[in-house]
């Protein structure tokens, strides 16, 4: 079988040309192509934005290329960013951008929410924040109401693609979950309330499907990128969910980690759990079939490393070399770690709402303190605010027995070392770059019935689950010192 994956990211464009051989149950990624988003932003402004036509237009590209190259796709499958609102008229013409979560408008608006806060996250699993649809909502019908009519469509990034691809705006429960603060997580559908606040009507919203739903594609669209009639486009997940789903096949207890230039935590569980201590610490988005993934994610991942690298005048190749050198170093001797700088890497602000503006902050840097160990404590902080959702998942009985780790940084060997013993769990690991392109073809797999869920865990655990760590005692015990003075320090750093 021949699969077109498409990952729309935030920052990349990406697709994938997969092949499935039923007969060695084998996946084989045949060429990855990766295309730049074009940002349209004003940061003065707190504006940033994705132009909905060159998405389009570098996503047909893609596909006709992969399609020429290796052959026409049995199916075509999409994974999409989080947090994204298009404003489109029922004749399909846009009203806006896609407005991404890195805008900052809708702030503005957030007193709004607050108010309602804790009863529309017991039903949304979403905490009062600025980065989702419902605020937007509210900041364009009060600074401009034309963009919001009664005939208006209000869209995310995934049924953006499939109103161009299929003919009609389709939305998986996962993309609604993590995106409007609309869906009701309980009930799988859109939430009275959040709707009543929005002042919107539920027709102005995308149909709501499973990730495994599928149509064919638009008659001219396929003849326009040259691929076959009636080609099953399948709706798949948000990309961190395929993300997930291609690590663990949607097995519960199992906790999953990404760091690129964000990070994220989340863990597959058979039932919505939100935060019972009223702080709202973590987020609960519908997964697939009937599981959900509470966890969160923060901003200040990779991203601070590249600013590292730019201070210095650096290219990311060395950082990452610095890196693996002071990996190996560790590994001989992790008690050269008791002399490391501590760092809360809280460069830009974040998705965890009291942990905002508090900056970089690095302590007990000393003139014998080496550029390596300085990037290995940078390493060190962004597990430690990934380790914060662990703490609040585990004080809701949230529990998991391993961790699987992808992303970039995530490939560092120090990474997998650190979240393994600051979170005294086993760490497994996968040398695939892009996993999300995995996840999207075992969900084709699964939605035109070429395999079993049993298989498709098999699959997983015999061909991408390649490394993994245990923790060590003297470690843990190191890391966890380390971790609870960072946890003083976050308190004292606390605005009053």
């Amino acid at each position: 079988m021949r699969i077109i994956s498409i990952d729309l990211g935030t920052t990349n464009i990406k697709g994938a040309f997969i092949e499935f051989n039923d007969s060695s149950m084998d996946i084989n990624i045949v060429e990855q192509v990766n295309i730049r988003q074009k940002h349209v932003e004003d940061k003065v402004g707190g504006i940033h934005e994705h132009d909905p036509r060159y998405i389009l237009s570098n996503i047909e590209d893609i596909i006709r290329h992969l399609s020429s190259s290796h052959g026409k796709p049995d199916a075509i499958v999409f994974s999409s960013y989080l947090f994204s609102t298009l404003f489109m008229t029922s004749m399909g013409e846009y009203r806006s951008n896609i407005i991404t979560w890195v805008d900052e408008r809708s702030r503005a608006v957030l007193e709004e929410i607050s108010r309602y806060g804790s009863e529309l996250y017991r039903r949304t699993g979403c905490p009062p924040l600025h980065i989702y649809s419902l605020p937007k909502i509210l900041y364009f019908k009060k600074i401009y109401p034309p963009i919001i009519s009664n005939n208006c469509y209000i869209l995310d990034s995934k049924s953006f693609l499939m109103n161009y691809f299929v003919g009609y705006p389709v939305t998986d429960y996962s993309t609604a979950s993590g995106t409007y603060q609309l869906l009701n997580i309980h009930k799988l559908r859109w939430d009275d309330l959040a709707l009543e606040i929005a002042g919107v009507d539920e027709k102005q919203l995308p149909i709501l499907r499973e990730g495994d739903f599928s149509d064919y594609m638009r008659t001219g669209i396929t003849l326009k990128i040259g691929i076959a009639e009636k080609t099953p486009v399948v709706l798949g997940l948000y990309d961190g969910a395929a993300m997930i789903y291609g690590l663990t096949g949607g097995r519960d207890r199992i906790a999953v980690i990404n760091i690129g230039t964000s990070g994220m935590i989340r863990s597959v569980l058979n039932t919505p759990v939100t935060d019972e201590s009223g702080y709202m610490r973590f987020q609960t988005y519908y997964f697939y079939r009937n599981t959900w993934i509470p966890g969160g994610g923060i901003n200040n991942a990779g991203i601070v490393l590249n600013y590292i690298a730019n201070l210095l005048g650096m290219n990311i190749e060395n950082i990452v070399k610095n890196l693996e050198e002071y990996s190996s170093e560790v590994y001989r001797n992790e008690k050269i770690l008791e002399d490391a700088p501590y760092v809360i890497p809280l460069l830009y602000s974040e998705r965890i709402p009291y942990l905002s503006g508090m900056g970089l902050n690095i302590i007990e840097l000393k003139p014998t303190t080496r550029l390596s160990s300085l990037l290995g404590s940078i390493i060190e902080g962004i597990v430690f605010l990934l380790s914060l959702f662990t703490e609040s998942l585990e004080e809701n009985n949230i529990v998991f027995n391993e961790v699987r780790l992808a992303g970039k940084i995530a490939s560092i060997p120090l990474t997998p070392l650190m979240i393994s013993n600051m979170l005294s769990k086993p760490v497994k690991y996968t040398d695939i770059p892009d996993v999300s392109h995995i996840g999207n073809a075992l969900i084709v797999l699964s939605s035109l019935n070429y395999t079993s869920k049993k298989n498709i865990e098999k699959l997983i655990e015999n061909n991408y689950i390649k490394h993994w760590i245990n923790p060590s005692p003297g470690l843990t015990a190191i890391l966890g010192r380390r971790r609870a003075f960072m946890k003083e320090l976050v308190k004292r750093l606390l605005p009053v």
